[in-house]
């Protein structure tokens, strides 16, 4: 039976308000247990040091566990298609982690914050590829910005709450509080279900090499790796230039809170921006503008480089530039993943993230001592060079669009009826001149019995759209099986551009189809994503 559509909104919004509750639990969970077990609070407790290469194994053997359980994580939510359970573990081993960090505040014995750190790492990376899937289970490809960077934002503002509250054992037990709450909520949702779930459940998982065969996925992939070796270098590199009074212009905990309180900020405009004006253009828009701010950051005489005004605009770059990675990692994967690929996707993306993340922790043992203006030139060229493989890849969200429609055919036709170009695709055979005669028949019908002088846009026929652009000499017809907005702009653009090319050619036509050969090149170059 077919859901009515009132029924299938409201279950929208609901998927919407828990996937944002959930997201919240997950990233607040991060930021708080990444803030207590932080190489600073570990060593202000009494009678306890962490000396900076244990620290480093210790973000080492987080970053292995997260990616060793998100890949696991991957490959279980593609095979059964079952999100709860993965996402339920998740939440019970941050709960763990956090109640081994209380532990280890009491009992001077490091077994409990390396436990805590193993808990904290597992929990993380089941979640977040289970956490991933159900996110593109839920959204459709304009919805996905918007949706990730309120949830980011909410996420980045209760961990904030969570970090203010003066009692540890209270603020952890609000947290532990919170996350079970949300599970709950979930699991009791979660067993309501649409007429999309079940068609998506049914569909063949696909392969590893069919995953690996995605060619502009793995250009975003590669270039987020290069991205994450560069963002954190300045990053980790704020708290020794602080310990060694490079900088004194402005403290340690002053700059963190104006980086977590802009992280909102940059996360629900870069969720507008990049469903408003895609992936692609937002992300090379960022690491140019991320690039060219280092480069004058570089190049600035190091005591006005340290200046307070100088080091806020570098926190305001680095909470832009981790506030939208945040948002990318799920909506690329989401964007290009067939519905039994998404863990697997999310998953391929974290995991070159993190070694991303490993590359550039174990450059930093190297670059440490070096001036700021040649750190500042190593982040830059890292920029630089993550921006090939974006420019290499097709936009993301043209793909997940065009994935939702099929296109069957295009034509353009004399405003008599005749065909001068058509073009089917996928296999379909199309009576071309059948059509292109009929449809000037029907325009011309409606014209004179309702004797409007409105243009017919679109015939809808069921599982067949027809749509129509008109044109000064030359009408342009696209048959598919959904009309969309992305579609009609793309063939008034075909249109137009068509009648340019061929104006000598289309005002007296003799008939011959040679001329107009080219045309097929531009349907490639505007609906390439499409067939």
């Amino acid at each position: 039976m077919v859901e009515s559509n009132s029924f299938i909104k409201k279950i929208q919004t609901s998927n919407f308000i828990i996937y944002i509750a959930l997201f919240i639990a997950n990233i607040a969970s991060w930021v708080v247990f990444s803030s207590l077990a932080g190489y600073n609070s570990i060593n202000q407790l009494p009678g306890r040091t962490l000396d900076p290469f244990n620290y480093l194994l210790l973000l080492l053997f987080f970053i292995f566990a997260s990616i060793i359980t998100a890949f696991i994580s991957g490959m279980i939510t593609d095979k059964t298609f079952n999100r709860i359970p993965l996402i339920v573990i998740g939440f019970i081993l941050f709960s763990v982690s956090f109640i081994l960090l209380i532990i280890s505040y009491s009992d001077s014995h490091y077994i409990y914050i390396f436990l805590a750190y193993l808990f904290a790492g597992s929990g993380f990376g089941l979640n977040l590829s289970a956490l991933g899937a159900f996110f593109g289970d839920i959204t459709e490809p304009k919805d996905r910005g918007k949706l990730q960077g309120i949830s980011l934002s909410l996420g980045y503002l209760f961990a904030l709450f969570i970090l203010n509250i003066q009692d540890l054992i209270a603020a952890i037990a609000i947290l532990i509080g919170f996350l079970f709450v949300v599970t709950g909520t979930f699991i009791s949702f979660s067993r309501k279900t649409n007429e999309k779930r079940n068609r998506e459940k049914n569909t063949p998982m696909e392969s590893f090499i069919d995953i690996f065969t995605k060619k502009n996925y793995l250009y975003y992939v590669f270039s987020f790796l290069l991205f994450l070796i560069a963002l954190p270098i300045i990053n980790i590199l704020f708290e020794p230039l602080f310990v060694t009074n490079r900088i004194t212009t402005i403290s340690l905990q002053d700059l963190s809170m104006i980086y977590y309180l802009i992280v909102p900020l940059f996360a629900i405009i870069g969720g507008i921006t990049v469903d408003r004006f895609g992936r692609k253009a937002v992300i090379l828009f960022l690491f140019l503008t991320l690039g060219f701010g280092f480069v004058i950051w570089g190049i600035t005489p190091e005591a006005v480089s340290l200046t307070s005004t100088y080091l806020v605009f570098i926190a305001i770059f680095l909470s832009a530039g981790n506030s939208l990675t945040n948002i990318f990692d799920y909506t690329i994967s989401s964007d290009f993943a067939e519905p039994r690929s998404r863990g697997r996707l999310v998953s391929l993306f974290f995991i070159a993230s993190n070694v991303g993340l490993i590359i550039s922790t174990i450059l930093r043992q190297i670059i440490e001592e070096l001036s700021i203006a040649t750190i500042a030139l190593i982040v830059t060229f890292f920029l630089l060079l993550s921006i090939v493989p974006i420019v290499l890849a097709t936009k993301s969200l043209d793909e997940a669009l065009a994935k939702q429609v099929s296109v069957k055919g295009i034509f353009i036709v004399t405003q008599d009826g005749r065909c001068m170009v058509d073009a089917t695709f996928k296999g379909i055979s199309v009576e071309t001149d059948l059509i292109t005669g009929a449809l000037s028949a029907v325009g011309d019908l409606i014209k004179e019995s309702v004797h409007s002088q409105k243009q017919l846009k679109t015939i809808d026929q069921e599982d067949v759209k027809i749509m129509i652009s008109y044109g000064d000499h030359v009408n342009a017809c696209l048959i598919a099986d959904k009309e969309t907005k992305e579609l009609r702009e793309r063939l008034d653009k075909f249109l137009d551009l068509f009648e340019d090319k061929y104006k000598d050619y289309v005002v007296e036509w003799s008939g011959a189809l040679r001329p107009f050969m080219g045309a097929y090149k531009i349907i490639e170059e505007i609906f390439g994503v499409y067939i």
